[in-house]
């Protein structure tokens, strides 16, 4: 909406830089500006000013400016004053990265330390193949958020709940939800796989079938 000089009502002359712009007003006023409808230029755009949308109208992207506001407003969009995350820095050299207990005999899992870094807040570990999976896993499920995992080396399949059925190779990502039933079905004997779980601690229960499977 426009208002009586043809300022749409969503925009008004604001602050750039740390510098007063009280030309804007004139310049509208005058007709330096043509009175185009700024709002549906806005609207084009999402939420925001669109310059492509607004040239086309006729209408400056210089003599106008949304307002926004901005105090306590960092550069990077951060609260001014807000708190460092409880995180830690923690750099993990293979040579230095121990190997823990995991829930697979036929794989070793190492530590990267993201799960002390992070209070428990994050987990991430890679699993290794010490022999190529002789039997599936059988179904289960993770008591997480969410588990992702991202195949640095070899191959895994995998079947899920929903009745998806996967082979995951160099490359490959995947995430999955907690709870959801799924069942490491075969892996390559050479297998490497990145594994992050949110929050860290992430228990592990077999379970039935989904029940489309008998």
């Amino acid at each position: 909406m426009l208002s009586g000089d043809g300022i749409p009502a969503s925009f008004a002359p604001q602050t750039l830089r740390g510098a007063p712009f009280p030309p804007v007003r004139d310049l509208l006023q005058k007709g330096i500006a043509r009175r185009c409808r700024l709002n549906r230029a806005a609207q084009a755009g999402g939420s925001g000013w669109n310059p492509l949308a607004a040239r086309a109208l006729g209408c400056s992207l210089s003599v106008m400016v949304r307002e926004t506001p901005t105090e306590g407003r960092t550069m990077d969009g951060n609260a001014a004053g807000a708190t460092r995350p409880d995180v830690k820095l923690v750099i993990a050299k293979k040579e230095n990265t121990p190997f823990v207990k995991g829930r697979r005999k036929f794989f070793r899992y190492r530590d990267l330390g993201v799960a002390d870094a992070t209070g428990g807040t994050m987990r991430a570990q890679v699993m290794e193949a010490i022999t190529g999976m002789t039997e599936p896993t059988g179904w289960h499920v993770h008591h997480c958020q969410a588990q992702f995992i991202y195949v640095l080396k070899g191959w895994v399949e995998l079947e899920f709940e929903d009745g998806t059925r996967t082979r995951m190779e160099t490359g490959d990502a995947g995430l999955i939800p907690g709870e959801m039933k799924h069942n490491e079905i075969a892996t390559s004997d050479d297998v490497e796989i990145l594994e992050l779980s949110i929050p860290g601690p992430m228990g592990t229960t077999p379970c039935d079938p989904p029940a489309a499977r008998g």
